[in-house]
């Protein structure tokens, strides 16, 4: 069984101007990760390893978690990506690694958690279909023993975790 953690990056600076890429963490942002990551700690969520998009905003919600030292990468190919695209990104990930955080954007990480989801708590599953706020982490049990066989409608959400709530 694998778990795998869903995480849509923190708030973000309005777009200025400089391309929405390089769009950075507010202030208020740069807090609610680093809550997170306190919080993902507490319920001993920790990743095996880390897809996390290249955009700035992402990657600087991966930097206030606690988890630099898991092997992570910047796949080109999570910047916007639809449900269907991080999925192949997860179908990718070594077997070796029992858990996989996916740091990525709206509407695709939101879109891929509520596909994947086909059991959980009823509260937790109706925060899930009203959407993913910024900084909000879906954990799910996903009953593939392999990575690439990990499909829509066969997961359990097990926890959601909005940035208010921590």
């Amino acid at each position: 069984m694998k778990q795998l953690f869903l995480l849509r990056h923190a708030t973000a600076m309005p777009s200025s101007g400089g391309g929405d890429k390089e769009r950075k963490l507010a202030h208020e942002g740069l807090i609610e990760a680093a809550a997170l990551g306190v919080e993902m700690v507490k319920r001993h969520y920790h990743p095996a390893y880390v897809l996390c998009s290249p955009a700035l905003r992402t990657r600087e919600t991966y930097a206030q978690l606690p988890f630099d030292a898991v092997p992570h990468e910047f796949p080109e190919g999570l910047y916007n990506s639809g449900a269907r695209d991080l999925l192949a990104h997860i179908h990718a990930v070594d077997d070796k690694n029992s858990s996989v955080l996916v740091i990525a954007h709206n509407p695709g990480i939101y879109e891929l958690a509520a596909s994947l989801c086909a059991s959980g708590e009823s509260s937790m599953h109706n925060q899930l279909m009203n959407g993913f706020r910024p900084c909000t982490l879906a954990v799910m049990s996903c009953k593939a023993k392999s990575w690439k066989d990990v499909k829509f409608n066969d997961n359990e959400l097990k926890d959601f975790l909005e940035s208010r709530a921590y």
